[in-house]
């Protein structure tokens, strides 16, 4: 037998509900395949935290390469799709409880002002915004007011429409 035909599969998933939102993350070795589909994954988003990926519809020449901070996925909402991890890989997917109900995102670097129908995740790092310091997977609803951020993470805002 040879490594490829003796090959596990070392996909591990996670996923985190919240009040109008719900994060998943799966991790994967270089090489491995996980598919998704509707009405499971609502996925609108994602976030590479580490690694390449090849996200594709099954049966389609078509795909995108998620390998930068944030990807819009909205063009896989109520398709199945299929994920290659080209790299070592941990991705976050953003999904909206009710998949009719469109959002935006924004990779924050800087200060800002907020929107009361947007919420702040952080991803990575430790950013720090009006003098609180934020981990991983922190998020918090945000209010029609400024921020200031140092950031020294992956920091995105996601604004329900």
């Amino acid at each position: 037998n040879t490594y490829e035909e003796n090959r596990v599969m070392t996909i591990r998933r996670f996923l985190k509900k919240c009040d109008n939102f719900s994060i998943c993350a799966e991790t994967a070795d270089a090489g491995d395949y996980f598919v998704e589909g509707f009405p499971d994954n609502y996925t609108i988003f994602h976030i590479m935290l580490k690694g390449k990926v090849k996200l594709a519809e099954p049966f389609s020449d078509e795909f995108i390469m998620l390998d930068d901070n944030l990807i819009d996925t909205k063009h896989y909402l109520y398709r199945d799709r299929l994920y290659h991890a080209l790299e070592d890989c941990f991705i976050v997917g953003f999904n909206p409880l009710n998949p009719k109900t469109d959002w935006d995102a924004q990779l924050i670097t800087e200060s800002f002002v907020g929107n009361d129908m947007s919420y702040l995740i952080c991803f990575d790092g430790n950013p720090t915004v009006n003098g609180k310091e934020m981990q991983r997977w922190d998020y918090a609803q945000l209010s029609n007011k400024e921020y200031s951020v140092d950031n020294d993470g992956i920091l995105v805002m996601f604004t329900r429409k």
